[in-house]
């Protein structure tokens, strides 16, 4: 089973680095794109229905939610890569 960082330089080049202070302008709100970071990769929760309304177990898009990300890695090949935070 390939990891999420494996995944992303297997399949897709990570073109953009996110800053921890850029960031939270990914928030999904007034019509912003929705970004969370795992591990140091960005990925895209605009059209993610658990975070639809903006927080699902404590995460919230425009956020680095390493620390409360239980799921496995096989909810992540779900997300589309669209970077890695710095």
């Amino acid at each position: 089973m390939s990891t999420a960082l494996e995944k992303t330089t297997q399949t897709e080049s990570v073109s953009k680095t996110f800053t921890h202070e850029e960031l939270p302008n990914y928030d999904g709100k007034n019509g912003a794109s929705g970004f969370i970071a795992i591990n140091g990769i960005v990925y895209d929760v605009t059209n993610f229905q658990l975070l639809k309304d903006g927080k699902h177990h404590g995460a919230t898009p425009g956020n680095d939610v390493s620390h409360l990300f239980v799921h496995k890695n096989g909810i992540l090949n779900r997300l589309k890569v669209v970077g890695k935070l710095a």
